[in-house]
């Protein structure tokens, strides 16, 4: 707890580590001679390697392109929010002690799924999206139909999503992923999340519990605000990428 309470956020951990960082003295400043806006960004870029010094960084914050990308990550949407519908049971348990507690639960039917964009978001139309369930802690995702989406709109800069949960994923295990990009220029083939120089297709994902329990009387909803991770289709799917950052997270390093 403690050291992830001392843990840099990821906009901290940003500023300490990207190219142009000046943090434990990272920003280059040759001093024998001027040298033009041109000069001195090929110079930097020709010390990147020597400049981002920790390998923990150096994929995404490197590169110019990969650190003009993650800024953006972290300045545009950040959250994703998760409003469960359906059946709740509240209950008393008594255990071996005698002493009684009481419970909340609730199996998801659907979920209303909310997302701020503090950029780009101007029309609905812009919205690609995308549903899918991790059935356990050991298959990797598979994507639901289309049509489970029952809502899609825009309220100011905010994106809508409905979703309904076949039954038969409606326990515990269970575990609902949106993944979302924008369309920025489709003529250009442009979206946000922006491109990676080694990851050109990127989505922004969070996922949550389709079945929530909780072992104290909960008054409210099981509502969740969820982190944003961003990456590519292919990563966001397999369940071990989602083993790795909560790692990551638990040990302070992500």
């Amino acid at each position: 707890m403690i050291a992830y309470l001392l843990t840099d956020t990821e906009a901290e951990t940003y500023f300490k580590n990207f190219l142009l960082s000046d943090h434990c003295k990272k920003y280059y400043r040759p001093k024998t001679r001027d040298y033009s806006p041109v000069e001195y960004t090929k110079l930097l870029i020709s010390k990147q390697k020597e400049l981002v010094d920790d390998e923990d960084y150096e994929d995404e914050l490197m590169r110019p392109q990969d650190a003009e990308a993650k800024l953006f990550d972290l300045t545009t949407c950040t959250n994703m929010v998760f409003e469960p519908h359906g059946k709740r049971d509240d209950d008393v348990v008594t255990g071996l002690n005698g002493i009684s507690v009481a419970t909340s639960s609730q199996k998801a039917e659907s979920y209303t799924i909310r997302l701020q964009f503090n950029h780009f978001f101007q029309d609905i139309e812009q919205a690609e999206y995308g549903a899918l369930i991790f059935k356990d802690a050991k298959t990797d995702a598979e994507y639901l139909d289309s049509y489970q989406f029952i809502e899609q709109k825009k309220e100011g800069s905010e994106l809508v999503l409905k979703v309904e949960i076949p039954r038969k994923y409606r326990k515990i295990g269970c575990q609902l992923m949106i993944v979302v990009r924008l369309v920025i220029d489709a003529d250009r083939g442009l979206y946000f999340p922006y491109p990676m120089v080694e990851k050109q297709e990127r989505w922004l994902a969070a996922r949550v519990p389709i079945f929530n329990h909780a072992a104290v009387f909960i008054p409210e909803d099981f509502m969740s605000s969820e982190h944003i991770k961003y990456d590519t289709l292919e990563n966001l799917t397999r369940v071990s990428f989602w083993q790795n950052w909560i790692e990551r997270l638990l040990n302070g390093t992500n």
